[in-house]
């Protein structure tokens, strides 16, 4: 049986940096998650995506709650 896997990732949110044109850098860590996600699933690994926001007790709670073999970290 092969390891379940989950991807987490900083979920993007508004920042100063959106006015700075650096928009695009801020979102391309979704694109780096998905692209993750669909390499294991390709090959066949049970694998879910988990973005993670402040405060950093929400984020400790939703790891914890994982029911998962591996975590691919792109936080």
């Amino acid at each position: 049986m092969l390891p379940r896997i989950t991807v987490i990732y900083n979920q993007p949110q508004a920042s100063p940096y959106d006015n700075a044109g650096e928009r695009e850098a801020v979102e391309s860590v979704v694109k780096e998650a998905t692209a993750v996600r669909d390499a294991l699933a390709g090959r066949g690994y049970p694998v879910m995506v988990l973005p993670l926001l402040p405060p950093r007790q929400d984020a400790v709670c939703a790891l914890n709650a994982l029911d998962t073999d591996i975590v691919f970290n792109l936080f």
